[in-house]
């Protein structure tokens, strides 16, 4: 029996996702069906970065937020919360 996790509704918000750790997590809250909203220090046009968009794509048919972040540095930090909520209207 496969365990499974329904996150329909709810808002994630996922940084580092243009590689490794970040990119695995955020495939799977897709694949749980959340809402995702995910931040890098890559521009959207990086290979990484459109991985994950692709990915969330396929796991769940939604597009993701992507904002470009370094989590070091409080404004950007700042500007990505602010859109999460802005575009999806929650976080969870």
């Amino acid at each position: 029996m496969a365990f499974e996790i329904n996150l329909s509704g709810k808002t994630a918000m996922i940084t580092g996702v243009s590689s490794g750790i970040g990119a695995g997590i955020a495939k799977m809250y897709a694949r749980a069906n959340a809402d995702i909203a995910g931040c890098a220090i890559e521009p959207e046009d990086h290979e990484g970065v459109q991985q994950f968009i692709q990915s969330v794509q396929n796991e769940s048919g939604k597009t993701p937020l992507y904002v470009q972040a370094d989590v070091t540095h409080l404004v950007q930090l700042e500007n990505f919360v602010t859109r999460t909520i802005k575009h999806f209207g929650t976080i969870n």
